[in-house]
């Protein structure tokens, strides 16, 4: 986390090797990984997650994955990225398990949202109970972010099975962001939670 007026800090877990090794994620209890920006200003910081596969287990704790902006009394800034990539011909992200929130929301009293990038050379499952994706401000005026979930990216047949709420809603004055979520196979793709990506009061919506 930053204090200062620079951005928030950056978590790499990279199993992307000669041979690539799976990414297990497994909180005994509620876990944070925060790139936040914790001061006044500034953006929030970047997660990146690589693996052949990328998949959270058990379901004892919320595991949240936080690029917020500015948290501090008045802060203002952007919110910063999540990435998480699944590569190779198992390559699946699969947050069925438990809850997985990811948050990269504009600092608390304005900026824009942030991005967050779900990518899979095969499947993508986000059906964790209580889980959901917030590329939005916080508060004050600012444009939502982008979110882009990408299945299939190298392999033919792949699924997406989404059950996860996906927000990147503008606020004030703020537009709407965008939301896009392709799937390069003819493999099924299930979306079964909401999807939202609208303006401010003043702004213009966004895409999905």
């Amino acid at each position: 986390n930053n204090r200062g007026a620079l951005a928030g800090g950056t978590i790499t877990v990279d199993a992307s090797g000669v041979t690539p090794g799976t990414v297990n994620l497994t909180p005994a209890v509620a876990t944070n990984w925060s790139a936040s920006n914790t001061g006044a200003a500034g953006d929030g910081g970047s997660i990146s997650i690589i693996g052949s596969s990328v998949t959270r287990l058990g379901t004892a704790g919320t595991l949240s994955l936080l690029a917020n902006g500015p948290s501090a009394a008045g802060g203002t800034g952007n919110g910063g990225s999540v990435s998480v990539t699944a590569i190779g011909a198992t390559g699946d992200i699969l947050f069925a398990s438990g809850s997985t929130i990811i948050n990269t929301r504009g600092g608390l009293t304005g900026g824009k949202g942030g991005t967050v990038s779900l990518t899979a050379d095969r499947t993508i499952n986000y059906t964790g109970a209580a889980s959901a994706i917030n590329a939005s401000p916080t508060a004050g005026s600012g444009n939502g972010g982008t979110v882009t979930i990408i299945a299939s990216n190298a392999v033919n047949g792949g699924t997406v099975n989404l059950t996860a709420p996906v927000t990147a809603s503008g606020s004030g004055t703020g537009d709407g962001g965008k939301i896009s979520l392709t799937n390069n196979s003819s493999g099924a793709t299930q979306i079964n939670s909401p999807l939202t990506a609208s303006s401010g009061t003043n702004g213009v919506g966004g895409t999905i």
